[in-house]
């Protein structure tokens, strides 16, 4: 409704219409991608063994430290002990940083073929 009224808007929608697969595709990456950290630092710094930081006890505990490492929010309440979990965050976080820079490439360079 708002796009018969607004040209800057008719042109984001039409943007985001014309890169819909793109968008889609980054964002099931995403989300493979925090399952996938979730679970691993989980084994890192627990492994088979009763968990000594509580921090990482479980994987839906785990999942609040990938949420803040992959949106490079990096809190700090929740970080690593084990050696193998420091050097896996330290790749997690440059993956993080270059996945969700996709997006923005995604949408400029459909602003480009729109204008």
């Amino acid at each position: 409704r708002m796009e018969r009224y607004s040209k800057a808007f008719h042109t984001l929608v039409s943007v985001l219409k014309e890169s819909c697969w793109e968008i889609t595709v980054t964002l099931l990456f995403a989300i493979v991608l925090f399952i996938f950290s979730s679970t691993m630092i989980y084994y890192l710094e627990c492994g088979d063994y009763p968990c000594e930081y509580e921090d990482f006890d479980s994987i839906p505990k785990s999942m609040w430290w990938s949420v803040a490492v992959l949106t490079t929010v990096g809190y700090g309440d929740v970080v690593p002990h084990t050696t193998q979990g420091k050097a896996f965050a330290g790749v997690i976080s440059f993956i993080g940083f270059a996945v969700f820079s996709i997006p923005v490439g995604i949408l400029a360079s459909g602003f480009v073929k729109v204008i």
